[in-house]
């Protein structure tokens, strides 16, 4: 590209636009391996722009663009180490890694003055010292063998051990991480060591913190009670944006989860005398004249120790009457259950429960009220923060109980067991309490827009129509290193036979490709059919096949990802955030269009308020999902400009419906080959012994035609 000068830059030299040009120009080639390319530079002017004028920025960009330089550029530019930091929130580990640890030190590296850099984390992400070192007797009995190694590996840490570094089953490490509900904070004796704070003290001195969207999502919940931890930021960047909704329906939730809340109240009557409450009865106790000693003893124990106890009981009766109810399914309408005879003794228990929260909550504050005003001493703080979770948790659940919002959807859901009330529309909390709390917004991604249009990406996420849009194309070939083949023919998706029927092709089009290959399915059930199909002919020819859910999400990405020869069969989590360069992942096979489940009741309720405002729900919600969707499954294949790969949809429905053109148009279809299954399969495997050099077959040696 030729060094070009901007019109703000000639007008200009000082300006942010014309420092980032210069970086560009002058800084960033000066790295091996960079490549300069005016699609980049371009967003990244677009960006400056917005930092020094403020407002909203929508940046569709391209697999390959190099967004993340892209916007830290002018981020880590910026004028004045002074001013209120800027956040930057993805939704996966992957980039934040990506950014942590390869983009920022490599801008760092080119800076004068570096700026200062801090990972804001959740608290489920920490482990809590004082629970290692002193557990109680149910997490000693659960993680004695493992007790050893997690001090030493505290020690080793200076106290910053997180949940990655600390290799532990799930339930092991709900016994030992940070819960905000429980922590003593600055009276707990290894605060000056807790890692977790000392994060939180770095976060008020940082220019960039790098979180992810449920962490920022959260900490929205925690600002409105002013408990919030993030400091305040004038500049908000959020990558990945195209999931934002999904993460603001999980983390603006209200639930109420009674194992979690069981866990809360045990606590402080765990370990008996030992325990933190024993510590905190005597501390309440020892400020008393002795002629007060027994009376207010007594009127503690009544007070806290016998309502715990009686709380206790309930939330254990709720949690095995919730999975009673539910009957193993992984959600469930709440409403209908509380007025059926089958959620009566649930209802009841709820509501005894939520009498039981008011009545402790209310008696521990009037106790330290009136300890306060009586004795002039001020009780132990753990009371008044115990009191105050009770409160919080009787609040939840009596809105749960409710259920008379049509603002929300009322749920029983089994992972974890609890009660769960989602918003049916983010999009105001997320403009007032997110968008415009900053003075630049910059939310970017590869899949934006659908049928060429942010209108729906804006709509769901609260963004106003003046916000600036961008389109960066991306810099692949795609046409001329992507095979596109569209199934005219088969048996519905959804029928019994359809696994089978695509099995013979799937298993030829495999071998010849070495495995390399992804297959794209919408549920558990086909995944498990597939899997069945496929792995025993696969193995004869020295390929494994994977299936998601035989292992965690990354342990199967990284043998996929090795020398070894794959197929993996996969759902949601594999239809998006998957970065797997080169000729390890060379074909991509959509079996279904992947439309929302009708049944599910988040999905009626948003196609109600669409229906009910005079739009379309097919239209204006389905379609535009599965569009995002598609995007997001096509972007697997071509990682990097020199990558070459197939890409096959096998849903007749695309090809054979009115509305199938519309949501091809969200991926680059020029050149697509369309017709029967047999034909596209055939066609897939001319095109992979003419391009890609690892197949050395003929494709007519493998037995799929004569």
């Amino acid at each position: 590209m030729e060094e070009t000068e901007t019109t703000a830059a000639v007008a200009d030299p000082d300006s942010l636009v014309s420092r980032v040009e210069d970086f560009f120009l002058h800084r960033l080639t000066t790295i091996h391996g960079f490549k300069l390319r005016r699609s980049q530079l371009d967003m990244a002017i677009a960006v400056a722009e917005h930092l020094t004028e403020g407002g909203p920025l929508a940046v569709e960009a391209g697999t390959g663009t190099g967004k993340s330089l892209a916007y830290l550029v002018p981020l880590m530019l910026r004028n004045s180490p002074e001013e209120a930091p800027a956040i930057v929130a993805t939704k996966t580990v992957q980039l934040q890694d990506q950014l942590l640890k390869k983009d920022i030190p490599i801008l760092q590296g080119l800076l004068s003055t570096p700026r200062k850099v801090v990972q804001a984390k959740g608290w489920s992400n920490y482990v809590c010292i004082r629970k290692v070192e002193t557990p109680d007797e149910q997490a000693l009995r659960e993680l004695g063998p493992y007790l050893p190694e997690l001090r030493r590996q505290l020690i080793n840490s200076g106290g910053k051990l997180t949940r990655q570094e600390a290799v532990l089953a799930r339930r092991h490490w709900e016994r030992i991480k940070a819960d905000p509900l429980d922590c003593q904070k600055r009276n707990c004796p290894h605060f000056s060591s807790c890692g977790l704070f000392a994060e939180r003290r770095e976060l008020e001195t940082a220019e960039i913190i790098v979180t992810n969207h449920a962490f920022l999502l959260t900490d929205l919940r925690l600002q409105r009670e002013g408990r919030g931890l993030l400091p305040k930021g004038d500049v908000l960047v959020v990558d990945e944006a195209h999931r934002l909704d999904d993460v603001a329906t999980e983390h603006l939730a209200v639930r109420f989860d009674p194992d979690r809340v069981y866990s809360i109240i045990s606590s402080p009557l765990l370990n008996g005398n030992d325990g933190w409450l024993a510590a905190c009865r005597f501390t309440f106790l020892m400020a008393l004249p002795e002629v007060d000693f027994l009376e207010w003893s007594g009127f503690f124990d009544q007070v806290v120790l016998l309502n715990l106890k009686n709380l206790e009981n309930l939330c254990s009766d709720i949690f095995v009457e919730l999975q009673m109810v539910s009957q193993g399914q992984p959600r469930l309408a709440l409403r209908p259950l509380l007025f059926d005879s089958r959620g009566e003794r649930l209802a009841n228990l709820c509501s005894e429960l939520c009498m039981g929260l008011e009545e402790a909550s209310s008696g521990m504050q009037a106790m330290c009220r009136d300890y306060e005003e009586k004795f002039e001493a001020s009780p132990p703080p753990e009371l008044l923060r115990l009191s105050q979770s009770l409160a919080g948790f009787g609040y939840d659940l009596q809105f749960l109980l409710e259920c008379d919002s049509s603002d929300w959807v009322y749920l029983v859901e089994s992972d974890p067991t609890s009660l769960v009330a989602r918003p049916v529309d983010n999009a105001e909390a997320l403009r007032v309490e997110l968008f415009e709390t900053f003075h630049s917004c910059i939310v970017t991604s590869a899949s934006l827009r659908v049928n060429d249009s942010f209108h729906f990406f804006k709509s769901r996420s609260g963004l106003t129509d003046g916000t600036s849009e961008l389109v960066i194309d991306s810099p692949f070939k795609v046409a001329e290193n992507t095979f596109l083949g569209f199934s005219t023919s088969g048996p519905n998706p959804g029928s019994p036979e359809y696994p089978a029927y695509l099995a013979p092709w799937l298993i030829s089009l495999a071998a010849n490709l070495g495995g390399r290959l992804f297959l794209l399915t919408t549920s558990h059930r086909r995944v498990q059919e597939f899997h069945a199909l496929l792995s025993p002919e696969l193995a004869t020819y020295g390929i494994e096949v994977l299936a998601q859910g035989e292992e965690p999400a990354p342990q199967l990405l990284k043998r996929f990802s090795s020398a070894g020869r794959y197929v993996l069969i996969g759902v949601d989590t594999f239809w998006e955030g998957v970065d797997i360069p080169g000729e390890r992942l060379s074909c991509v096979v959509m079996t279904r269009l992947p439309f929302p489940v009708p049944s599910d009741e988040l999905f009626q309720a948003r196609s109600e308020l669409i229906e009910n405002a005079g739009g379309n729900a097919f239209y204006d919600l389905s379609m535009p999902l599965v569009g995002l969707k598609l995007k997001q499954g096509f972007g697997r294949l071509l990682r990097t400009e020199s990558d070459k790969g197939i890409f096959l949809l096998t849903d007749p429905r695309a090809s054979t419906k009115s509305y199938g053109n519309k949501l091809l148009k969200n991926i680059p279809c020029a050149g697509a080959y369309r017709g029967p299954t047999e034909e596209v399969f055939q066609r897939a495997l001319e095109w992979s012994y003419l391009n890609l050099d690892f197949c050395r077959t003929s494709p007519h040696e493998d037995g799929l035609t004569e």
